[in-house]
């Protein structure tokens, strides 16, 4: 396994194997993008929401955003260029895009 992604100011995404995938990409309250979380505290025992910070460096409190919308959601423009991933609508995951290594 390689070198976990980081940012230029030390960001790096929230390790979740692949059982925990729908975990990785989450909403902030009052968003419409999906954004790739890097540290959360999780506040329920299954993984839905908590406050956190993104790969984007944006702080707040996020949550798991339903199906629909972790399929056609925008990816945070940001978020993908920190993974060096492209950004488009859906969690990579839902459209056949692979994360880097964690």
């Amino acid at each position: 396994m390689g070198e976990p992604t980081q940012t230029t100011k030390g960001v790096t995404p929230l390790p979740l194997d692949n059982d925990h995938w729908r975990c990785r990409w989450l909403h902030l309250d009052g968003g419409l993008e999906m954004h790739r979380v890097s540290s959360i505290e999780w506040q329920d025992g299954e993984m839905i929401y908590g406050d956190g910070v993104t790969m984007c460096e944006r702080r707040g409190h996020l949550h798991m955003p339903g199906i629909f919308s972790r399929m056609d959601a925008d990816r945070c423009p940001q978020c993908c260029a920190a993974l060096g991933i492209p950004s488009g609508q859906g969690a990579p995951f839902n459209v056949d895009i692979d994360e880097p290594q964690q």
